[in-house]
């Protein structure tokens, strides 16, 4: 891997660890939340929704940065 792809990736976990430490107990980790979404106790389309709507906001992106972020994810 790149150190530029790299980089990218580590940006992007940082934006969703914090999506995560925003808008739910500050004290759930991702992994955790990764883990109710499994078991079906968090819905992931609510969770996809807000996690876009946060990125759009908090960083400013415009929704072709979004789309390109999740496909090259």
């Amino acid at each position: 891997m790149s150190k530029h792809t790299a980089k990218e990736y580590a940006l992007r976990l940082n934006s969703f660890r914090r999506f995560v430490l925003d808008h739910y107990d500050s004290h759930m980790r991702v992994d955790h939340l990764i883990a109710k979404i499994r078991e079906g106790s968090e819905n992931p389309f609510n969770f996809l929704n807000g996690s876009a709507a946060y990125l759009l906001h908090s960083n400013n992106i415009s929704n072709l940065t979004l789309k390109q972020r999740a496909h090259g994810a």
